[in-house]
Protein backbone atom coordinates (compact mmCIF):
# COMPACT_ATOMS: atom_id res chain seq x y z
CA UNK A 1 0.00 0.00 0.00
CA UNK A 2 0.88 3.78 -0.97
CA UNK A 3 1.63 6.20 1.90
CA UNK A 4 -1.09 8.39 2.37
CA UNK A 5 0.83 11.44 0.69
CA UNK A 6 1.09 9.64 -2.26
CA UNK A 7 -2.22 8.12 -2.56
CA UNK A 8 -3.75 11.62 -1.98
CA UNK A 9 -1.40 13.48 -4.29
CA UNK A 10 -2.78 10.51 -7.45
CA UNK A 11 -5.76 12.11 -6.49
CA UNK A 12 -5.33 15.43 -7.43
CA UNK A 13 -3.18 14.19 -10.12
CA UNK A 14 -5.95 12.60 -11.69
CA UNK A 15 -8.21 15.74 -11.31
CA UNK A 16 -5.60 18.19 -12.41
CA UNK A 17 -5.36 16.04 -15.28
CA UNK A 18 -9.13 15.02 -15.98
CA UNK A 19 -9.59 19.01 -16.24
CA UNK A 20 -11.17 19.29 -12.83
CA UNK A 21 -8.33 22.28 -11.72
CA UNK A 22 -7.33 23.36 -15.08
CA UNK A 23 -3.88 24.33 -15.36
CA UNK A 24 -3.59 27.93 -14.34
CA UNK A 25 -6.14 27.60 -11.65
CA UNK A 26 -5.31 27.00 -7.95
CA UNK A 27 -5.98 23.21 -6.11
CA UNK A 28 -7.68 23.13 -2.92
CA UNK A 29 -5.41 24.67 -0.04
CA UNK A 30 -3.67 22.45 2.39
CA UNK A 31 -6.25 22.80 5.45
CA UNK A 32 -8.79 21.88 2.64
CA UNK A 33 -6.94 18.86 0.93
CA UNK A 34 -6.22 17.44 4.68
CA UNK A 35 -10.07 17.91 5.30
CA UNK A 36 -11.05 16.01 2.56
CA UNK A 37 -9.30 13.21 2.33
CA UNK A 38 -9.19 12.81 6.28
CA UNK A 39 -5.30 13.00 6.58
CA UNK A 40 -3.43 15.72 8.70
CA UNK A 41 -2.12 18.77 7.03
CA UNK A 42 2.14 17.54 6.87
CA UNK A 43 0.48 14.61 5.32
CA UNK A 44 -1.54 17.23 2.86
CA UNK A 45 1.60 19.18 2.38
CA UNK A 46 3.54 16.40 1.50
CA UNK A 47 1.39 15.15 -1.01
CA UNK A 48 1.75 19.08 -2.42
CA UNK A 49 5.51 18.82 -2.50
CA UNK A 50 4.95 15.43 -4.62
CA UNK A 51 2.77 17.60 -7.21
CA UNK A 52 5.11 20.28 -7.41
CA UNK A 53 8.18 17.96 -7.34
CA UNK A 54 6.27 16.00 -10.66
CA UNK A 55 6.14 19.69 -11.97
CA UNK A 56 1.89 19.64 -11.91
CA UNK A 57 1.92 22.90 -9.53
CA UNK A 58 4.07 25.51 -8.75
CA UNK A 59 3.84 27.44 -5.58
CA UNK A 60 3.67 31.56 -5.71
CA UNK A 61 3.85 32.78 -2.20
CA UNK A 62 0.43 34.77 -1.11
CA UNK A 63 -1.79 33.48 -3.73
CA UNK A 64 -2.04 29.40 -2.90
CA UNK A 65 -0.95 26.78 -5.01
CA UNK A 66 -2.06 26.45 -8.62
Amino acid sequence: MEPLYLQVAEVIAARIEAGTYPVGRRIPAVRAMADEFGVSQSTAEAAARVLRSRGLTRATHGRGRS
